[in-house]
């Protein structure tokens, strides 16, 4: 698989495996994506990073369309790396305010029925627009 971020903070997703196969594209993010990651323990897990409101983006890339799984927007500045730990579904990153935060994504079943697939309630808010207006 290929993920590929752009400036607009689109993702699009090909699995050269199979050149038949379509096209995956995620509108993900409203500004660009600085980095893109799998999960090395669950191969369907994409996250992103981007400057959009200092956010995290997990999206599962299964069967199916792409779903949003995880969202965060606990960085107080751009997120910029990101990485997957290689024995569980724990998400580190790091951003320009020189934090570095784990993320625990919980993919069960019980998790996605009940609990919005561990999307975060809180709404990530645009910092520049506050500022500005």
């Amino acid at each position: 698989m290929v993920a590929i971020g752009d400036e607009t903070g689109n993702i699009v997703v090909k699995d050269w495996r199979y050149p038949n196969s379509p096209v995956k594209e995620i509108n993900a993010h409203s500004r660009e994506v600085n980095r893109l990651t799998f999960s090395q323990t669950s191969p369907s897990l994409l996250a992103s990073v981007s400057n959009d409101y200092y956010s995290v983006i997990v999206t599962d890339i299964g069967e199916g369309n792409p779903k949003k799984i995880y969202t965060s927007c606990d960085h107080n500045d751009f997120a910029r790396g990101v990485s997957w730990s290689p024995i569980d579904n724990t998400l580190m990153t790091c951003g320009w305010d020189t934090r570095v935060l784990t993320h625990y994504i919980d993919t069960t079943q019980e998790n996605a029925e009940n609990k919005g697939a561990g999307v975060d309630s809180k709404e990530c808010v645009d910092q520049d627009n506050m500022e500005n207006g």
